[in-house]
């Protein structure tokens, strides 16, 4: 399964950024085989639809759970519509914080 953090660059101890379409990009780990990789966002500086773009690119990529700050909501819906599972209100921290906090139960899923 992948899942992916709205991201201020690549690596655990990189910062979550809390604005999921304008986000420098995604932190993915794939937790089969804890491979990690970095996808850009090329919306987030975007007039309009950086939100709706970045939720399309975590299609593409088969994401299955979305960890972020805040996210609009078309993007919600999108990803939703989709059977992609949110967790917003991170907050500020590292990446490496956020998943420990998912995989202690102490995110809301919030799709």
């Amino acid at each position: 399964m992948k899942i992916a953090f709205s991201s201020t660059g690549n690596g655990w101890k990189e910062n979550i950024d809390i604005r999921f379409g304008r986000s420098k990009g995604f932190f993915v780990l794939n937790t089969e085989n804890n491979e990690t990789t970095f996808i850009e966002n090329a919306a987030y500086e975007a007039e309009q639809g950086a939100g709706t773009n970045a939720a399309q690119k975590i299609i593409d990529e088969n994401i299955k759970v979305l960890i972020t700050g805040q996210i609009g909501p078309r993007a919600r819906g999108i990803l939703a519509s989709e059977g992609i599972k949110i967790y917003t209100g991170i907050g500020f921290g590292t990446l490496e914080e956020a998943f420990e906090k998912y995989k202690s139960g102490m995110l809301s899923e919030n799709s």
